[in-house]
């Protein structure tokens, strides 16, 4: 399955610390944080100046983002890091268990949950928590993880008896 790769229509540095504010070519809009890759990359220690890490354009053609000094990011990783510091809500959750055929039961065995915390996820009368939504985006693009941890439940009512 290939997947497009998300354009850019416009970049441009925030008043906050290391925070861009892009403009996706489908008109979504996110302020993204860069604080972990600026302290933590060593590539882009350069842009810990904040002077450098303000001069951030758009690429030719929105395929990215991109310094004067030559460094650069690429548009599904900067996809991922919005995505990864967007909360998620109620709606994301049954999408992502949709998308997984995950059952109540399942996610939450998967999840380390209860099956009542669940279903409050699920109904949005609990705020998921960070822990929770980045693994789930975790086991979403990592099917190896997913496969490791997944333990299909028991189907629901009393077992069959036995001939």
């Amino acid at each position: 399955m290939t997947t497009a790769l998300p354009r850019l229509k416009s970049v441009k540095p925030t008043q906050a610390p290391y925070v861009i504010a892009v403009t996706w070519e489908d008109g979504r809009k996110e302020a993204v944080d860069f604080t972990g890759v600026v302290m933590r990359e060593a590539a882009f220690e350069p842009l810990r100046d904040l002077a450098e890490f303000k001069r951030v354009k758009l690429a030719k053609w929105g395929w990215g983002i991109e310094w004067p000094n030559g460094l650069d990011y690429a548009p599904d990783t900067l996809a991922r890091l919005a995505e990864a510091q967007r909360g998620m809500k109620a709606q994301d959750f049954v999408a992502w268990q949709e998308k997984l055929k995950l059952s109540n039961p399942e996610a939450a065995d998967m999840l380390g949950r209860s099956l009542s915390s669940i279903k409050d996820y699920r109904s949005a009368k609990a705020p998921i928590p960070h822990s929770v939504a980045m693994t789930c985006r975790v086991l979403e693009h990592d099917r190896v993880m997913l496969s490791a941890l997944y333990r299909p439940s028991a189907p629901a009512g009393r077992p069959k008896r036995a001939a």
